[in-house]
């Protein structure tokens, strides 16, 4: 699990714990209250300003390590204007996320199956079942 995550969850129940604590023993009254709300929801927009330009800094950095290996395709995804670089990255990690049977939380959840068919039967692999063949010795083939 993602520690960062886990650090603010934690961080966000004891906070709303501490908050419920105070009310029901009288020792913060419900304007206080309100005004922490309100406190708090002003702090959305800055949050998101500064996760915007955290975003960007991480998609240039991902194009200046890119641009050691491939120098021709980041100098074109450098190229894009806007956010266009960002959603590019975005969407080929995501789908390289939930494509890849081993790195993906996804296979847990959702199985996936291949297989493959000859002439003398078909072999299968399932991230549920395993590997399995079904030999056709019925065949003349």
């Amino acid at each position: 699990m993602n520690p960062l995550a886990t650090t603010l969850r934690h961080f966000l129940t004891y906070l709303t714990g501490l908050g419920v604590f105070l009310a029901y023993y009288g020792l913060i009254d419900s304007g206080h209250i309100a005004a922490a709300n309100q406190a708090g929801s002003a702090l959305v927009e800055p949050l998101a300003v500064l996760g915007g330009l955290v975003a960007t800094a991480g998609m240039r950095w991902v194009i200046f390590l890119l641009g050691k290996i491939f120098p021709a395709l980041a100098e074109k995804i450098g190229g894009l204007s806007g956010g266009m670089g960002l959603l590019l990255i975005g969407t080929v990690a995501g789908l390289l996320g939930c494509g890849l049977s081993s790195c993906s939380a996804l296979s847990h959840k959702l199985p996936l199956k291949s297989c493959l068919t000859t002439d003398y039967g078909t072999a299968c692999y399932s991230s549920k079942s395993g590997l399995s063949v079904a030999v056709d010795a019925t065949s003349a083939k």
